[in-house]
């Protein structure tokens, strides 16, 4: 699977993600900041539900720009995001918004709750960032799907 995200050029490979050992959700590799996770708990795209999507803002190895959602912040309303399902399948996303939730007050239901048609959850850390406890926040992206296609020859080369 793969994540494209034209606006804040992004061209992710996507992998599955679960739950942490303390029952968090899951992310990406920590030596692999340029992954994206869809969370394999959440909707698979395209299907009604909410899709959720996680990536990393920054990277321990200081090079804050290889992070995968190191630009997450700056998507608006109305921008384009592509999720490639392993079935060739191509599901297109809008942008409704964006917000930055503590995590002490993350809104749980809306990013994880049911919906009648699919949508997208694309989460990161956010907020201010303290040695000894981490991000405060979250950003949290909304969006809702548009359409969908089958991977053109075009797509598969840039696989």
């Amino acid at each position: 699977m793969r994540l494209d995200i034209g606006a804040i050029d992004v061209a992710a490979p996507l992998v599955a993600v679960g739950n942490a050992p303390d029952g968090t959700i899951g992310v990406p590799p920590a030596e692999k900041p340029y992954l994206a996770g869809w969370y394999k708990y959440s909707v698979t795209p395209g299907r009604p539900g909410r899709t959720v999507i996680l990536g990393h803002l920054d990277s321990r190895f200081g090079r804050r720009h290889t992070a995968v959602f190191y630009r997450l912040g700056a998507l608006s309303r109305g921008q384009k995001v592509a999720v490639r399902r392993a079935d060739g399948i191509v599901v297109e996303y809008v942008i409704d918004g964006a917000s930055l939730q503590s995590k002490a007050n993350l809104p749980i239901g809306q990013i994880y709750g049911k919906s009648e048609r699919s949508e997208l959850r694309l989460i990161t850390c956010g907020g201010t960032y303290g040695k000894s406890v981490g991000w405060s926040g979250n950003i949290v992206v909304y969006g809702h799907m548009t359409s969908w296609h089958r991977t053109t020859g075009a797509e598969r080369k840039t696989s």
